[in-house]
């Protein structure tokens, strides 16, 4: 072989071996890079399934969006691999899609969540909770959370917060149920948290005492003194007539774990003992009576009855001193000073216990030894101290705003001179008719003017009665929203409408109007999901006033948005449990939104007074009937009627039916009913003429009222409404009118209208013609 051939061989084979090892340093590499990728994705949570719930609503309008933002970029960036389900809601779905989630990339998630725009209520969308997601992430403060609705997710909660606004408790308890975290963004490092929730290292404690078993629960309530109104720290509870063990707080209340139907018995030294059966997992008020010794029998000698005639004025009206059974202190003309010009001068050293600390105005007037009841904030999570720490005042059995620490009610309209007599009421005793508005103590305030007007139309019957022909016009008025605040949000573009009210939102959404007007602008243009939206807010910012909650729920049935109906008469029985009509407003709400089983449930309670023990229906009774016979009318084979007496079962027909409802006991206005020959009928909501019903309502309480009307003539009927002057009627004060052709019949319709009653107007609203069937 010569030289240059063996060389070219070896050159050959030499660079055969380097491509051999080139080769096998490329494989060795990729196997390498492999196998580090391996390492690190192994080190990463297993791709999972992830549904977001981002709260898109009022209640979350002030959190830190960056904070969140910050928290679940790093969180799905550990995850690294993953299918993320957003569903943004506020009082219904907003928006709901499917993320990718590859290489720890969410970018296109934060980029869309940025500008998410917050308005409205918040109701978790549970439709979406079906068993395809490993795990929720929920974004809210918890203020729109019930503890219960944990039951309803299926996977793993991680609850996160960034409101200075939140129920940590709700939040807490929710996540942890299903073996889940909740982290305050305010107070915890984002870092830190997802490395604790990778690594699985948190250790949580519920808020609560966890029950021994599951058909257990917490029980929470305040003892109070019967007598005095006190709140008593010293007692003891046996469940089963064994001893328990109790926490107690400062404020007075106890908390105790029971089972539902548990009977619980309450002993304190000087007491009487009390039983208790577990009705449900709401909030007990225990009131023990003091014990009477009896005496040693005794020689009594004989002596003449000298029985007194006085006569006390008492919350239900004047009864026989003796009879009262509880003190109760009355000055009249005659122990009133002839200087005295105000009402404070008036009552000045007259009652003992009454604390004044401004003559001219008794707004903050305070009666010591008051029965001031403890209220649960949800959003403060801890009790407020007191409902409020003042008196009511009642002017000839009509209740007037009370004072709050936030504001005093000016009371210097009333007329000293007009003032008859003034009682004072302390206790349960005297302040059960009043409930808890009158917690604080019950000024009775009876004026001389008053029985003027009672004599002269106590023989007057209050219902509908006929007049003369009415000469009148009879032209329908098209009822307008204001547009104090519409002016500011119109354009030719609805969509910049919309920017317009969020950008007055933040400045007026302490008054209702603003949502009342606003959703009604955007229902007139066909914006129903905006409107529906904007009138949630009532919920967020107004849910503590029971007129304004009215007033949005009317419009809610007008609309036939049911659902968010019954959410608004569920929240106005629960502020205000001792109100009949707030009892078959829910039952009707429950049947209007097809929740028929616990409809049916309810209409049977309220009929057989297990409701509420407490309250006397009986004044609502037709209503109650006419209305359960109505929801058993729309029954299909499917429902069990077994339990249900026969009678109910009978449609209830109408031909011609009213039913008119109003916003609060302020509300003053006539109806007015022109028949087709013109005659005047009508139904009066005044003192002047409708004195004794307006008390029954105040009795009673009883918001509505029902008028069936069996024509004698065919043709066009006219209905008006004419409002009255009072002092107490607010800008949020509306009659809602309902009128029934062929009520409780297959061929039933109906019109509806919402009017105004804030200032004085006479008007027709609504006419329906009767015609040959």
């Amino acid at each position: 072989m010569s030289k240059s051939l063996f060389c070219k061989f070896r050159l050959d084979k030499y660079f055969i071996i380097m491509k051999r090892k080139v080769f096998l340093s490329i494989i060795s590499v990729f196997y390498i890079s492999k196998l580090l990728a391996s390492s690190k994705i192994s080190s990463k949570v297993d791709s999972k399934k992830i549904t977001v719930f981002w709260d898109a609503s009022s209640f979350v309008d002030n959190k830190n969006l960056n904070l969140e933002l910050e928290f679940l970029d790093a969180y799905l960036n550990e995850v690294y691999d993953a299918e993320v389900k957003l569903v943004v809601f506020s009082n219904e779905v907003l928006n709901f899609d499917f993320y990718p989630i590859i290489n720890g990339d969410s970018s296109s998630l934060i980029k869309y969540l940025k500008n998410i725009v917050y308005d409205g209520d918040s109701v978790i969308p549970i439709e979406h909770i079906n068993g395809w997601a490993d795990q929720y992430l929920i974004f809210t403060n918890g203020l729109s959370l019930n503890e219960s609705d944990y039951s309803t997710f299926d996977a793993q909660i991680i609850a996160i917060n960034s409101s200075d606004n939140v129920s940590s408790k709700v939040l807490h308890n929710f996540a942890f149920k299903k073996l889940g975290y909740y982290f305050d963004l305010r107070k915890i490092g984002v870092k830190n948290i997802v490395q604790d929730i990778i690594s699985d290292k948190i250790i949580f404690t519920i808020y609560e005492p966890i029950p021994k078993s599951q058909d257990e629960f917490l029980i929470s309530g305040f003892c109070y003194s019967y007598e005095t109104g006190d709140v008593i720290q010293n007692f003891e509870i046996f469940q089963n007539g064994k001893l328990q063990n109790f926490t107690i707080n400062n404020q007075g209340m106890f908390e105790t774990t029971v089972r539902l139907g548990d009977t619980l018995t309450f002993n304190s030294l000087g007491k009487n003992q009390k039983k208790l059966v577990v009705p449900d997992k709401e909030l007990q008020y225990v009131y023990l009576t003091e014990q009477v010794e009896n005496l040693d029998e005794v020689l009594l000698s004989s002596r003449k009855s000298s029985k007194s005639n006085l006569q006390k004025i008492t919350a239900y009206g004047k009864v026989s001193e003796e009879s009262v059974g509880y003190a109760i202190e009355t000055i009249d003309r005659d122990d009133i000073s002839d200087s005295a010009r105000t009402l404070g001068e008036m009552i000045s050293g007259k009652f003992s216990g009454v604390q004044l600390f401004d003559s001219q105005n008794l707004g903050k007037v305070i009666v010591r030894n008051n029965r001031n009841i403890p209220t649960f904030s949800k959003g403060d999570n801890k009790f407020k101290a007191y409902t409020s720490i003042y008196p009511l005042f009642v002017v000839d059995g009509i209740p007037l705003k009370r004072s709050t620490p936030d504001k005093t009610v000016d009371y210097s309209f009333i007329n000293p001179d007009d003032v008859k007599s003034i009682t004072v009421l302390k206790g349960l005793a005297a302040t059960n008719r009043y409930g808890t508005q009158g917690s604080a103590g019950v000024f009775l305030i009876e004026t001389k003017s008053k029985n003027k007007v009672y004599i002269k139309e106590k023989t007057r019957r209050n219902y509908t009665r006929e007049l003369s022909i009415f000469s009148g016009d009879l032209s329908i008025i098209d009822i307008k929203t204001s547009t104090k605040y519409v002016d500011r949000l119109m354009h030719k573009n609805i969509n910049t409408s919309y920017q317009n009210y969020l950008k007055y939102k933040d400045e007026f959404k302490e008054d209702p109007r603003y949502f009342l007007n606003s959703s009604e602008f955007f229902h007139k243009n066909k914006k129903y999901g905006i409107a529906k939206r904007i009138l949630s807010n009532i919920l967020v910012y107004h849910k503590d006033q029971l007129s304004v909650l009215r007033v949005a729920a009317f419009i809610f049935r007008k609309r036939n948005n049911h659902s968010e109906a019954l959410k608004i008469y569920e929240r106005i029985l629960k502020l205000s449990p001792y109100e009949s009509q707030n009892y078959l407003d829910f039952a009707k709400a429950l049947g209007n939104a097809n929740k028929n089983k616990e409809a049916i449930t309810l209409f049977q309670k309220i009929l057989d007074g297990s409701a509420n023990l407490e309250i006397d229906f009986s004044n609502l009774r037709p209503q109650i009937v006419y209305a359960y016979k109505k929801l058993l009318n729309k029954r299909n084979g499917s429902w069990d009627t077994s339990s249900i007496p026969k009678n109910y079962l009978n449609a209830a027909y109408q031909k011609l039916r009213l039913e008119i409802e109003w916003t609060s006991y302020d509300d003053r206005f006539r109806l007015n009913i022109v028949s087709p020959n013109k005659k005047l009928l009508y139904w009066d909501h005044t003192e002047e003429l409708g004195y004794d019903e307006i008390q029954n309502n105040l009795k009673y309480g009883v918001l509505s009222k029902v008028i069936n009307i069996n024509p004698q003539q065919l043709g066009e009927y006219y209905f008006g409404i004419e409002s009255k002057d009072s002092p107490f009627t607010s800008k949020e004060s509306f009659a809602f009118v309902t009128i029934y052709k062929n009520y409780g019949s297959p061929n039933e319709t109906k019109k509806q209208k919402l009017i105004p009653l804030s200032s004085n107007n006479n008007i027709f609203f609504l006419k329906t013609t009767l015609a040959v069937d």
